[in-house]
Formats: C-alpha cells, structure tokens, sequence
C-alpha cells in the first residue's frame, strides 16, 4: 500500500477509518484504483476495498503476487459522460442511427454508482438522448463479469451496454451488441 499511497499522493488513505490493521479505502479510491497491466495497457481495473497496515492492499477483482498494476485516475463527470459514449460508439459502429435502437440494457458497477452518485440521473438522461429517447433500463451488481480474449473476468468499476436493434441482419432477426468499458 506504500507504492499505492505514493501513486495517489496520500489521497487514498486521507480521512479514512481504520479497524484494527486495516481501512476502508472503497469510496477514496473510487477515482483511483488499480489496474492490471498487460504490454503497457491497463486491461482489468482492480478496485481497493481495504488498505493495511503491513501494506497489502485488498482488492474486489482477482490479484496475483508479481502482477503488474498500475493506477488509473477519473473525474465523476468523466465517468458519467463514457456511459453515453459507450453506447454511441455502438450505434456509430453497428447500427445506422438511433432510429434503429429499440432499447437499451445497462448494467453498472455498484461502485462506479456510488462513486458518480449525483451524477447518475444526468448520465441517465444522457444514455436516453444516445438511443433516441427508447426504452432504457439499468441495474446495478457488483461482481460484474465482462469478456477478455474469450475468458469471463472479473472486473470492477465496469459497465455494459447492451442496445437491442429493430433492424435485421442477415436473416438472424433481431440483434443485440454489446459493449463494457471501464472509467
């Protein structure tokens, strides 16, 4: 937790309570938490859930000793904007125009709402104007799995989108594409 501490500045760790050898550090490390690195990429977001004070960190998603990790970094209004942008680039790349989205289906990290709290209903609204004011429902899980190279993972601070299409392709009738992302 000392490299982590260093990575954030002591933002992390600021205010927190701690319980005996370790703090909760869910909330403060929202717009910060760690991600594991695969050729210079962050590939799978680790969310912190505690700190202690020998100096492990505990995480929600899976980590292994020797991992390579490095820190991401996000504002509230950078979060609530990608939803929208998630979905848009779904409709730039498989669909020809709202008017061709039925609906959509968003599943959202529980951590990322609480993270972005006020602002959900502005990514709410935000989501409807992408998809032409159709039917929209969302849900909220933690424990959100997302495909990696063909392999269920488990991420955090994830979601997904998933817009349902009236227009046929090929002869598979409806159509629905999916999309995750992460801050």
């Amino acid at each position: 937790s000392a490299v982590y501490e260093t990575w954030s500045d002591g933002a992390v760790s600021a205010g927190v309570v701690w319980e005996g050898d370790a703090a909760n550090v869910l909330r403060s490390s929202s717009f910060m938490p760690l991600g594991e690195m695969c050729q210079g990429r962050i590939t799978k977001v680790l969310h912190p859930a505690f700190i202690h004070d020998h100096g492990g960190v505990t995480t929600f998603a899976d980590a292994r000793e020797g991992m390579e990790i490095g820190m991401l970094t996000a504002a509230p209004e950078t979060l609530a904007k990608n939803i929208s942008e998630s979905a848009r680039s779904l409709l730039v790349q498989d669909l020809q125009s709202a008017d061709d989205c039925i609906g959509a289906l968003m599943i959202f990290c529980g951590g990322l709402v609480m993270a972005i709290d006020t602002l959900m209903p502005l990514a709410a609204e935000q989501l409807s104007t992408v998809v032409g004011h159709n039917s929209v429902m969302g849900v909220c899980c933690f424990g959100e799995q997302g495909m990696s190279k063909g392999t269920a993972v488990h991420g955090n601070l994830m979601f997904g989108c998933l817009l349902f299409s009236s227009r046929p392709r090929g002869d598979q009738g409806l159509q629905s594409y999916v999309v995750s992302d992460m801050l």
